[in-house]
């Protein structure tokens, strides 16, 4: 079952509080149309018996953040009223997504200690440093993904306000086990954006536990069977590296997409398919050769790449994803080839 109600939270960061118990989480006291307290998890009690890899203990939480973060969902993100806004779980929307929705490559996910000595090398310290800058730049503007909690008769302990309320789930919200499993849902998923106005920049942090699947059910959300994989144990053997998707004198059997083999075999890409932002499936045939890249037309009848900002998905012939990026309104100039990094 999924999360009992999803959303994104708009407001203003004016405080930091630091858990010090042995469930640690990072609070952020953010003013919209009341106070609320925004619980982000920086340590799993869950994943202690992970086995670990390289010698990473398995209750550390899986950390990325996006610098100059753009992504199609911004487009109308920015214009929300401040406050807590109920989001559909479901593609081409605001909703969050890490595994359909294209907004990182999971490989930039590492593992990262709650607290540790030294400078920048601890969650507490990493998410800090973007909570206290946005408190100091009074323009700044934080976006919560999450699960909402009200209490109308308490008083939150943290910051001391009534009626006690915030965001927590601020996370991954799918491909859980055990007694998790019940939040697994997709199009529900957790993160933390911060924008700067003054300067236009938008910075986007996503957190995930080590135990969760990367390979999940589009319906449920639970991990597929005998497909799970850690997010940094495996890069994509064939990537998507550009793709032209305004092209001149009309787009229809006329948008392209380039793939690259990076291994040193030959891949069949026979019941492999490239998938849209709303999840229209263009079909695959052919072999791309050892280190070589290939040029997919699309036909124009099944996947369609939007001038508004879209997202490209490869799926192998499980359906599984092999890769995905994004682009925005502002790359799809006419006639221009959108290159990813």
């Amino acid at each position: 079952m999924p999360l009992k109600q999803y959303g994104v939270l708009k407001g203003h960061v004016t405080d930091l509080y630091k858990d010090d118990d042995d469930r640690p989480h990072l609070h952020m006291l953010v003013h919209a149309d009341r106070w609320h307290d925004v619980s982000i998890n920086v340590r799993s009690v869950v994943d202690k018996a992970v086995t670990p890899i390289d010698g990473v203990p398995g209750n550390q939480l899986l950390f990325a953040i996006q610098e100059d973060f753009d992504h199609p969902s911004l487009e109308t993100l920015g214009d929300l009223p401040l406050g807590f806004h109920p989001l559909e779980p479901k593609p081409g929307g605001m909703a969050v997504d890490y595994l359909r929705g294209n907004f990182f490559d999971k490989t930039a996910m590492k593992p990262l200690p709650a607290e540790k000595a030294g400078p920048d090398n601890d969650l507490f310290e990493r998410i800090g440093d973007y909570v206290q800058r946005a408190i100091m730049l009074p323009n700044s503007l934080a976006y919560v993904f999450g699960e909402p909690w009200f209490d109308e008769d308490e008083t939150n302990r943290r910051f001391n306000f009534t009626p006690d309320s915030g965001i927590h789930d601020v996370h991954m919200n799918q491909g859980s086990e055990k007694k998790y499993g019940h939040s697994n849902g997709v199009w529900q998923d957790g993160a933390l954006y911060f924008h700067f106005p003054d300067t236009d920049r938008w910075v986007a942090l996503f957190l995930a536990f080590q135990s969760q699947c990367w390979h999940t059910d589009d319906v449920s959300g639970h991990a597929i069977p005998n497909r799970c994989t850690r997010a940094y144990e495996a890069e994509a053997v064939v990537r998507i590296v550009a793709a032209t998707v305004n092209p001149k004198g009309g787009d229809v059997g006329s948008e392209t997409v380039f793939l690259v083999n990076t291994t040193g075999d030959d891949i069949a890409l026979d019941g492999w398919s490239l998938a849209d932002k709303m999840k229209r499936k263009e079909p695959l045939s052919g072999l791309i050769k050892a280190n070589d890249m290939a040029k997919i037309t699309l036909s124009g009848d099944h996947a369609r790449l939007g001038n508004k900002g879209g997202l490209i998905t490869l799926l192998n012939d499980e359906g599984l994803k092999v890769d995905g990026v994004a682009y925005a309104k502002k790359d799809a100039a006419s006639g221009k080839t959108v290159v990813f990094g």
